[in-house]
């Protein structure tokens, strides 16, 4: 069939464009990094906490880690998504025991990276955690910083948290040396909130 000059040009420029064009891996990035970014607000991210959540109470926590990380990721702001990751690393059963392991590293982050920022629920959790007797990581001194920190915290009344078992802290002072002690209520005393950075999208195209 015969084709005009026309039609003919146009089909080799398409055909040359074609075989010109960078293929594989790098082209893909390139063409996704060009591509308009969506940038999730705080509306969205409290919908995706609201999922974890429904994900949690539905399948339980091995549904609703993968949820609560993406919010989680974002930082500050979101230190109740991060404690509720943390809790569920904690109550995870992996396949073996690398995976419990790594499992329990990620929640002691998340669980610190929101007490730190003032969250009284991860404080309190991290008390219990330190402080619980047939848990291999015991650390009473820390159990006792935390239990301080958390008694201290004012949300922890406001939001209606637990209190602490009544023999709680001062069991944990009988096991601790007069020096621990004084540790653990100058770390109470003098602490300070130190949030992560807040997430900030790029900018659209």
């Amino acid at each position: 069939m015969n084709k005009s000059p026309l039609v003919a040009a146009a089909l080799f420029t398409a055909v040359a464009a074609c075989a010109g064009a960078p293929k594989g891996p790098q082209a893909e990035f390139k063409a996704a990094a060009d591509a308009p970014a969506h940038i999730p607000s705080e509306a969205e991210a409290t919908r995706i906490t609201a999922f974890a959540r429904a994900l949690r109470e539905a399948k339980g926590c091995a549904g609703a880690v993968a949820t609560y990380r993406v919010v989680a990721a974002m930082g500050q702001g979101f230190e109740a998504a991060q404690d509720e990751l943390g809790e569920c690393l904690l109550e995870l059963t992996g396949a073996n025991q690398a995976e419990n392991a790594l499992n329990r590293q990620e929640a002691m982050l998340w669980l610190s990276r929101a007490a730190y920022a003032g969250n009284a629920r991860a404080q309190r959790a991290l008390a219990v955690f330190y402080g619980t007797r047939d848990n291999p990581e015991r650390s009473e001194e820390e159990a006792l910083k935390w239990a301080l920190v958390y008694q201290a915290n004012g949300d922890a009344e406001v939001y209606g948290y637990k209190d602490l078992p009544p023999t709680f802290t001062p069991g944990l002072k009988s096991d601790l040396s007069a020096s621990e002690v004084a540790s653990a209520e100058a770390f109470a005393k003098n602490f300070s909130p130190l949030q992560m950075a807040a997430y900030k999208g790029p900018p659209h195209a």
